[in-house]
């Protein structure tokens, strides 16, 4: 589309690359902002696919890769923060109730205020609390363990886009002693970049 060419031709000026160094970057960056909001599904089936991409951009070291990502990951990072300052109060509110309430649950399990049925009570109001937590739309670096935290955290969605291609790193083993984990990568569809 003209925008997003026009936006491709004035990142790639300001940092002077070549577009064809900044597309697969942008298009990742695209993919990370769409996801969940549509699906691509087969004419003639009921066979869908996400918006996801898997992209890697390579070439040499001080060929300006991590200069144009990140102009393009600017305006997700601004969101992110706008977001999280706008929801504060809530992310907050949701913390406080929660120990609150938890610390009820414990003081109604064991102690001289031991009481089953409170305690009952007590477990459906922490069923029934709506997480609220701080919006992370990206992870760079992070174990197997922490990334599906992180997704579980962010409704199921996540984006693992990076400059310098550090997740290749945790693939092969980085925080597990070489034992490589692929679970987490091979079971969702995860943005990358580097």
């Amino acid at each position: 589309p003209e925008m997003l060419s026009e936006y491709l031709k004035a990142v790639t000026k300001y940092v002077q690359v070549f577009p064809e160094m900044a597309v697969l970057p942008l298009l990742s960056v695209l993919s990370l902002c769409v996801q969940e909001k549509a699906v691509v599904k087969h004419p003639g089936s009921d066979h869908t696919e996400p918006l996801n991409l898997y992209t890697m951009t390579i070439a040499a070291p001080g060929e300006r890769k991590t200069g144009s990502f990140k102009q393009f990951m600017k305006p997700v990072k601004e969101y992110e923060e706008y977001y999280n300052t706008v929801n504060k109060y809530r992310i907050d509110e949701y913390t406080a109730t929660k120990e609150y309430l938890e610390g009820q649950k414990r003081s109604y399990i064991t102690g001289k205020k031991a009481d089953l049925e409170k305690a009952k009570q007590v477990t459906r109001e922490l069923a029934d609390l709506e997480p609220v937590h701080e919006l992370k739309l990206n992870v760079s670096d992070a174990t197997p363990e922490a990334l599906a935290w992180e997704m579980y955290l962010q409704g199921g969605k996540i984006g693992v886009l990076g400059d310098e291609g550090a997740i290749f790193d945790v693939l092969s083993g980085l925080y597990s002693n070489g034992a490589s984990n692929l679970n987490i990568f091979l079971f969702a569809h995860i943005h990358n970049i580097s």
